[in-house]
């Protein structure tokens, strides 16, 4: 065989091993990565894991992400969603809080697990512990939503760039406040100095929507204890304690009254309460929590203070008989007594409000 009766075999050889090194175009998958950092430190936490959510416009199902670093990717169809994201897991992993309606965004919450049910039929919600959450504000619309864009181009073999023009940036909230209760106490000399000073407070939320953060369930109650530090010889002094709630609600079809209800035992064993309304006060600090979740400022900065006066009657020291004596002596009858164990004959369970 000659050389020119050889050269179309060659050529078609050539041909061939050139298409096994040609550099053929690649479509872009059709799950486009988008990346994803969240910034915790508004909310002065470091989770370990974190969950975000993606809810999109149309009858699809919900995506569900589980994170365990600040910058990461994920794969997720081009459209529109609304997203949501907590500390956590949605199984565990916050104790005291428990999730419902997942599988819709605008049903998502957050309660606290437990509850004290009372004789009376009051409600006493634990108190959750630390949650944070956020939803992606808007979208490229003004939505509240989020829309992936990415370049239908062709890749490379070998090109890692992803044609994703878009990427989600959080910075999540704090969604558990910091409820605290000052007591500014004149007469304080009459105050017993053995036993606590108790009450609770009304009109707090047991739930929230961590979506827009609005808390939506029926007030409860949360009790209370006041350690006496005072000295017992000092005529006016201050008591406080704390507590952890949800907040309170910040945009609710009707107005909701706030008010704080106290019983002191008095040096003659009888007991003196006070109740005040606090709905300013929560009014107060409610704005200005939604003022800053309008304005997209997420942080753990501003905590509810309800701060109360009470000057304490002077005792009777000759207080007429008592009807019913307490044999421990404690303090009188049906009108000014208090039971100083505010669980007695109250059962706990696990409860969804």
């Amino acid at each position: 065989m000659t050389f020119r009766s050889c050269l179309p075999v060659l050529v078609a050889l050539f041909a061939m091993l050139g298409g096994c090194t040609e550099q053929r175009d690649l479509d872009v998958v059709s799950n486009p990565l988008v990346k994803l950092t969240c910034d915790w430190s508004r909310a002065r936490l470091n989770p370990d894991i974190w969950t975000v959510m993606f809810y999109p416009d149309n009858s699809a199902s919900a995506r569900q992400f589980v994170m365990d670093r600040p910058v990461d990717t994920l794969q997720l169809a081009a459209g529109s969603y609304r997203t949501l994201i907590i500390n956590g897991t949605l199984g565990s992993g916050i104790d005291y809080v428990r999730f419902r309606g997942t599988d819709n965004y605008d049903t998502f919450e957050a309660l606290a697990s437990t509850a004290e049910v009372k004789a009376n039929g009051e409600i006493v919600v634990n108190e959750p512990d630390t949650l944070a959450g956020t939803a992606f504000p808007r979208s490229i619309t003004g939505e509240r939503a989020f829309v992936t864009k990415y370049i239908n181009g062709r890749l490379q073999p070998g090109d890692t760039r992803h044609y994703v023009s878009d990427s989600i940036e959080y910075v999540p909230c704090r969604l558990v406040y910091r409820i605290r209760v000052i007591v500014d106490i004149t007469n304080m000399n009459y105050l017993k100095p053995a036993r606590a000073v108790t009450g609770d407070v009304h009109g707090l939320a047991g739930g929230v929507m961590v979506a827009s953060r609005m808390p939506t369930h029926a007030p409860v109650v949360y009790l209370l204890s006041f350690p006496n530090t005072n000295a017992s010889s000092a005529t006016e002094g201050t008591i406080e304690t704390a507590f952890a709630s949800f907040g309170p609600p910040l945009d609710l079809s009707e107005p909701r009254d706030y008010y704080v209800d106290l019983a002191f035992v008095l040096t003659n064993n009888r007991t003196y309460r006070f109740d005040a309304n606090v709905s300013d006060q929560v009014a107060v600090i409610a704005a200005q929590i939604k003022d800053r979740i309008d304005r997209g400022v997420c942080d753990a900065g501003l905590n509810l203070e309800l701060r109360l006066s009470v000057t304490l009657p002077v005792p009777d020291p000759n207080p007429n008989p008592d009807p019913n004596p307490d044999p421990n002596g404690g303090g009188g009858g049906k009108d000014d007594d208090i039971n100083v164990d505010p669980w007695e004959d109250d059962k706990k369970q696990d409860i969804f409000l």
